[in-house]
């Protein structure tokens, strides 16, 4: 959800919304650093409107609200946010937008733990991107 994101960058004019998702505030349990980590990130991107709720339901809502056709959503490995993509693309049509490439992940296969996939990507990864 960052101002760089390709989503956002395509579609400038667009509402950015972010969810906060009750669910996953009760199986994480972040910390109040880490919530205040994210708060003062999300305050720094301009005329985002951030909610509490069912991720789904909210974008679907909000989509219907402002007459979107569709949802764009950048491209991600993160399985809560695919997962909601698929919910929402029983009401509105969803546009996948890829990032740029940031390293060569081919040869990662699991994304459980930082440290194993940083081991697999930081050569590429430092390298300068086209």
């Amino acid at each position: 959800m960052a101002t760089s994101s390709p989503a956002r960058q395509q579609h400038p004019k667009a509402p950015a919304v972010f969810v906060f998702d009750p669910v996953w505030l009760a199986e994480e349990q972040p910390t109040v650093k880490r919530l205040v980590f994210l708060a003062d990130c999300l305050a720094e991107i301009p005329g985002l409107e951030v909610w509490l709720g069912d991720p789904a339901t909210i974008l679907s809502h909000r989509a219907a609200a402002v007459g979107a056709g569709h949802i764009c959503v950048a491209t991600t490995a993160c399985p809560r946010v695919r997962q909601t993509a698929a919910q929402l693309e029983k009401t509105v049509p969803v546009v996948p937008v890829d990032w740029p490439r940031f390293c060569d992940d081919s040869r990662v296969k699991d994304l459980g733990r930082f440290s194993r996939y940083w081991n697999k990507v930081s050569k590429s990864a430092l390298q300068p991107t086209a």
